[in-house]
């Protein structure tokens, strides 16, 4: 299963609209997508507004990819299971966020092994066809404490 998920302050309809015509595209009925509030609905993708933290950790464990915001909180969960991960930054200059914190972010880890970073949507596509679905992300966030994360990504989102 394929996980898109925008988390819970704004929707991101760039990254779920490229996400779910790929799916069509491809004809896959694998794709669950959390939209955040937005008057946009899938027409390929299983789709909920908002999810549970434990909805959202039992998900993540099914996941064989996750295609995401650039969000720390999101990234760091993430990385708790192992899998591939697809991001995408919000863009300040479409109103997405209050800054480009996470533009800049996808570009330090545009290297990271098991996570592709896509700079727009145009990008999506593309990655979704090629990614390599067995390599785990090399990320370590050590002993930082969920309430740490949720400071830090606090902070940026000002």
């Amino acid at each position: 299963m394929i996980l898109v998920t925008v988390g819970m302050q704004v929707p991101f309809d760039r990254l779920c609209k490229a996400v779910d015509d790929w799916a069509g595209r491809r004809g896959r009925d694998d794709v669950f997508i959390q939209t955040g509030e937005t008057e946009w609905i899938p027409s390929h993708s299983e789709y909920t507004r908002m999810i549970r933290p434990d909805e959202f950790r039992k998900l993540m464990e099914q996941a064989q990819l996750l295609v995401m915001h650039v969000g720390v909180g999101s990234i760091v969960t993430a990385s708790e299971y192992g899998t591939p991960m697809l991001l995408m930054p919000r863009r300040e200059s479409l109103h997405e966020t209050r800054n480009d914190h996470q533009y800049h972010a996808a570009l330090r880890m545009r290297n990271t092994e098991g996570m592709s970073i896509a700079l727009d949507e145009d990008d999506v596509p593309r990655m979704l066809d090629e990614i390599d679905w067995k390599k785990k992300p090399e990320v370590d966030f050590g002993s930082a404490s969920p309430e740490l994360i949720d400071r830090v990504s606090r902070f940026l989102e000002k």
